[in-house]
């Protein structure tokens, strides 16, 4: 299966320059590199045991470092606030897999490991925040690229995609219904993106740039 890394001379200009800039993921970059800079400026005690009112108190301070220096613009907020935030990021986290409550597992963490775990709860916490911020930035983009009440934009988005990726997507030879596929023009928008953006790493690891 051929896989296009860049974008395909024969797509109309008007979707070209949708999926070219959508391909353009440097303001994703540049929130995690912020949130990853603000994560590591942090400094907390070498605890040796961590109790729950410790790591109510770290949470909300790390919180309010992050949305104070992670994010754009800059968010303040109070250490009551921080922590509600804090917990409810992490029953978004991988701590809150297999039905388990975020927080007492990360709790559990931090008692088992103390400021190893403490650390691995913070990591936690930038990565949902980031895959938040990232998620954010993505709708924000699509809103100003494709009017979501635009019909006929979407139908020429998808008729021009199921001829230039139908290796892709290979449904695309056999149903043949744009106007069926044009509903869901988003998500192959993503899929296209996404495997573009893995080949295009792939390339440039071997070389190929």
């Amino acid at each position: 299966m051929s896989m296009k890394s860049s974008i395909s001379n024969s797509l109309p200009s008007r979707v070209a320059q949708i999926v070219t800039q959508l391909q353009d993921d440097s303001d994703q970059q540049d929130i995690a590199k912020q949130l990853s800079e603000a994560a590591n400026s942090y400094s907390h005690p070498t605890y040796k045991t961590i109790d729950s009112s410790t790591l109510n108190k770290e949470l909300s301070q790390f919180i309010q470092h992050l949305y104070s220096n992670g994010l754009e613009p800059s968010r303040q907020v109070d250490r009551r606030t921080a922590l509600a935030k804090a917990i409810n990021l992490l029953a978004r986290s991988e701590y809150a897999q297999n039905g388990e409550a975020g927080y007492e597992s990360a709790y559990l963490d931090v008692i088992n490991r103390s400021v190893d775990g403490l650390d691995n709860v913070f990591q936690c916490l930038v990565d949902v925040i980031t895959d938040r911020e990232i998620s954010r930035l993505a709708d924000l983009k699509y809103s100003e690229l494709i009017d979501s009440t635009d019909t006929q934009l979407h139908l020429e988005i998808v008729q021009a995609l199921m001829h230039d990726y139908s290796d892709l997507f290979p449904t695309f030879k056999n149903a043949g219904n744009a106007a069926y596929w044009s509903e869901h023009y988003r998500q192959l928008l993503d899929t296209i993106r996404a495997t573009n953006q893995i080949t295009n790493q792939i390339l440039a690891g071997n070389g190929f740039t």
